[in-house]
């Protein structure tokens, strides 16, 4: 029994793309350094690009190896978790991100008026 499976190739390379997505928009916004959801989505790339490459081998190959479908669908649903866990994590960066946060207790209602540098005229 010849199992082939264009499904996962297609939904892989697809897949593949929002991964791509996520890091050169965390890259773009400067929040990669800050986050481990462009290292996750690495992860869940070359997770991706596993299951692309074994899924074209299981297409591509006429004879019955039935390890490259198991093995394609093991790293798609790993991708496809590793995918779920960076955009959680990203989400949870953006809803909360790091670094100080300024209490309102700390902050002047009104502010000073600033100071001039130069010397004032004396009367």
């Amino acid at each position: 029994m010849n199992t082939r499976h264009p499904h996962i190739l297609n939904a892989s390379s697809n897949l593949l793309g929002i991964c791509f997505v996520i890091i050169g928009g965390l890259k773009l916004t400067g929040s990669n350094p800050l986050s481990w959801a462009d290292e996750i989505a690495w992860v869940a790339s070359l997770l991706f690009l596993a299951s692309i490459v074994l899924a074209y081998l299981g297409v591509r190959n006429t004879e019955e190896r039935e390890w490259h479908a198991a093995w394609a669908e093991r790293a798609f649903l790993a991708g496809i978790a590793g995918l779920m866990v960076s955009v959680f994590v990203m989400a949870m960066f953006i809803a909360d991100p790091p670094g100080p946060t300024p209490s309102p207790a700390a902050t002047p209602a009104s502010p000073k008026p600033a100071q001039s540098a130069l010397p004032q005229p004396r009367p």
